[in-house]
């Protein structure tokens, strides 16, 4: 999962199901990164919300992930759109899919697309997408 969320050592903390705002939806994964790189207290320097869908992704499904990288900007992060990771997880992207990511004009970390595949019950396979 590091090549998804980055350094476990920086993994704060996470969380599952996460309300969102009043539309009694839930983010599926947030996750906190926090680290003391340049500094000598930990510094959090970023957010990363993740949606996952159980079989291929739609255009709807960034438009979801985006409207909740929005508020945990807002919420959570005082603003700060750069310090949000949007993340979503699928077994399939069509090329609509694939667009619609590249061309989200939320900040400069892009939408990172992981494809996955479950090859039995313990081992499942992730793969980045569009990179």
């Amino acid at each position: 999962m590091e090549n998804i969320f980055g350094p476990n050592e920086d993994i704060e903390r996470y969380a599952n199901n996460v309300p969102y705002h009043i539309t009694q939806k839930n983010i599926d994964l947030l996750v906190f990164h926090k680290n003391f790189r340049y500094t000598t207290t930990p510094l959090r320097y970023k957010y990363s919300v993740a949606e996952l869908k159980k079989d291929k992704a739609t255009p709807k499904d960034i438009s979801q992930l985006l409207r909740y990288s929005i508020w945990v900007s807002g919420r959570l992060a005082e603003g700060e759109a750069e310090m949000i990771q949007p993340i979503l997880i699928a077994q399939d992207f069509s090329r609509e899919v694939i667009k619609k990511a590249k061309t989200a004009d939320f900040n400069n970390r892009n939408i990172v697309l992981v494809k996955y595949k479950a090859m039995n019950e313990e081992k499942i396979i992730f793969e980045n997408v569009g990179e």
